[in-house]
C-alpha cells in the first residue's frame, strides 16, 4: 500500500510594520508577521493539483507559521465566481510554535473549486492570506475515457502496485488493471472503474497483501482470486496481473517452486515468455486469458503483460502458488 500525502501550492503574504526612524523605546509592539499555508492530507495530486472524488468529504489545513492566541482565519470555496461555503475558524496551537486550522468540505459536483485561507490583520498579527484549487472528478470511467479521471485512476492503481501505463487513456492495459483490482478484492470481475474503486483507492486501499511476506522477493500465484503478484523484497508488490490458471480437469499444481528455465518468445504451444517452475508448468502469454481457470495446468498472462512479466522473473525466482 501506498500512503498518499498531497500539499497545495503555498501562497504567503508578509506584512511589514511601520514605524521606521522611531525611538525604540516608544515604537508601539510589531503586530506577529509569518507565514500561511494551505494542505489537503487526503487528497492525491496529479500533475501537482489536488483531486478530490465529486461528492467526496475532505479536509483543508491552513497552517501559521507563528502562533498568536485569539486569532481566527476565514475559509472560503467558490466556483467561478460564487461562493459555495465561507467559514471562519479559530486557530489552536500547533508544533513547533505554529497555529492550525481546519474545516472540511463537499465538493457537490465535477468541476474546479477556489480555496482561500484570510486572516485579518490585528494589533497582534499581521494580514495573512493563502490560496490554492481542488479539482473534482467524476468517479468512474470505462473503455474510451480520457482526462483527468483516467489519470487518476492510473495512478492511483500504479500506486497500489497493479500494472498500468501512465497513458491518460482507459486503453486495454487499464481495462486489465482494472480487471485485476476487482479480482483482489474479490469484486465483480470485469466491467468499469465504477465508483466504488475509486473511492477505495482514494483512501490509499486495495492493494495486494503477501501471503509469504518472508519469502523476499518473489512470485505469488492466488489461484482463488487469480492473480498473481510480483512481490519486491520490501513486502510489497511491484506489479499484480489479471492471470487463467489450470481448469479443474487439469489444475496448477500448488506449492514453492523456484524457475528453472525461462524460454523467451513463441514455442509450439503458442505460449509466449515462458517461466517454468516444476516439470512442463509455467507462466507465460497466452491469447486466451478468461476471467476463470481455463488453462491445462500453466499460469496464463495476457500476451501484452508476458514481456514485463519475463523481464522481472530471473533464473531462481521463487514462486508460491496457493488456493
Amino acid at each position: 500500500m501506498r500512503r498518499i500525502a498531497p500539499l497545495l501550492g503555498t501562497v504567503a503574504v508578509l506584512v511589514s510594520a511601520s514605524g521606521a526612524g522611531a525611538q525604540a523605546a516608544t515604537t508601539p509592539a510589531r503586530p506577529a508577521a509569518g507565514k500561511l499555508t494551505l494542505s489537503t492530507p487526503r487528497l492525491y495530486r496529479v500533475a501537482g493539483t489536488p483531486v478530490a472524488l465529486a461528492r467526496q468529504t475532505w479536509t483543508l489545513v491552513a497552517t501559521v507559521s507563528k502562533f498568536v492566541p485569539a486569532q481566527s482565519l476565514t475559509f472560503t470555496f467558490s466556483r467561478n465566481g460564487h461562493v459555495l461555503k465561507r467559514v471562519t475558524v479559530a486557530v489552536r496551537s500547533g508544533r513547533r510554535g505554529t497555529g492550525r486550522a481546519s474545516t472540511s468540505f463537499r465538493l457537490p459536483s465535477p468541476g474546479r473549486v477556489r480555496v482561500t485561507a484570510a486572516h485579518t490583520a490585528t494589533a497582534v498579527q499581521a494580514g495573512l492570506t493563502a490560496r490554492g484549487r481542488i479539482e473534482a472528478i467524476v468517479p468512474s470511467a470505462g473503455f474510451g475515457s480520457g482526462g483527468l479521471r483516467v489519470r487518476y485512476l492510473q495512478r492511483r492503481l500504479r500506486g497500489e502496485g497493479f500494472a498500468v501505463h501512465l497513458s491518460g487513456r482507459f486503453d486495454d492495459q487499464t481495462g486489465r488493471a482494472v480487471i485485476a483490482f476487482r479480482k483482489v478484492n474479490r469484486m465483480a470481475r470485469g466491467g468499469s472503474a465504477v465508483p466504488h474503486i475509486y473511492r477505495v483507492l482514494a483512501v490509499g486501499r486495495g492493494s495486494f497483501h503477501a501471503k509469504y511476506r518472508g519469502h523476499g522477493r518473489h512470485m505469488e500465484a492466488d489461484l482463488s482470486r487469480q492473480v498473481l503478484a510480483l512481490m519486491n523484497s520490501n513486502g510489497q508488490p511491484d506489479f499484480v496481473y489479471h492471470i487463467s490458471s489450470g481448469k479443474p480437469s487439469t489444475p496448477t499444481i500448488l506449492g514453492s517452486y523456484y524457475v528453472y528455465s525461462k524460454t523467451p518468445g513463441y514455442n509450439s504451444l503458442g505460449m509466449l515468455d515462458s517461466n517454468y517452475f516444476i516439470e512442463g508448468y509455467a507462466v507465460h502469454g497466452y491469447h486466451e486469458v478468461p476471467l476463470y481457470a481455463a488453462s491445462h495446468g500453466c499460469i496464463r498472462t495476457p500476451i501484452p503483460d508476458a514481456g514485463s512479466i519475463y523481464n522481472w522473473v530471473r533464473y531462481g525466482t521463487r514462486i508460491d502458488v496457493y488456493p
